[in-house]
């Protein structure tokens, strides 16, 4: 897992003077180590764990574990180019519907400034 994952989960914490117990508790979780692994980098966050972070310190899930969304954002464009190109030259209305959603797709994620460089 990149150093550069977790980093912001602490800083948030550390921000708003929470320690980790007490965002476990937030998170419903017995224990401070879930929190203690993720932001030694020895574990990724769950889905439930990134929303319930971004509510918790009030900024997008894509904040505080960027390089999560970097890495989903170059996966799903990949996989969208190839499916894009799979599905050219198919003449039928429901393919002509997902070669639409895939134009987009692939539009929004390449015109994407928002993402941090790694």
């Amino acid at each position: 897992m990149s150093r550069r994952l977790a980093i912001y989960l602490k800083t948030f914490r550390r921000q708003h003077g929470l320690s980790q117990k007490e965002v476990a508790f937030l998170l419903g979780l017995k224990s401070d180590t879930h929190i203690s692994r993720i932001e030694r980098y020895l574990r990724e966050p769950s889905v439930e764990t990134l929303i319930a972070c971004s509510l918790i310190f009030g900024c997008p899930a894509e904040d505080l574990f960027p390089v999560l969304f970097v890495t989903s954002r170059q996966a799903v464009r990949e996989r969208g180019q190839k499916l894009f190109e799979d599905l050219q030259g198919n003449p039928q209305r429901v393919t002509r519907s997902k070669l639409d959603l895939l134009d987009d797709l692939l539009q929004r994620l390449s015109d994407d400034q928002s993402s941090p460089t790694l």
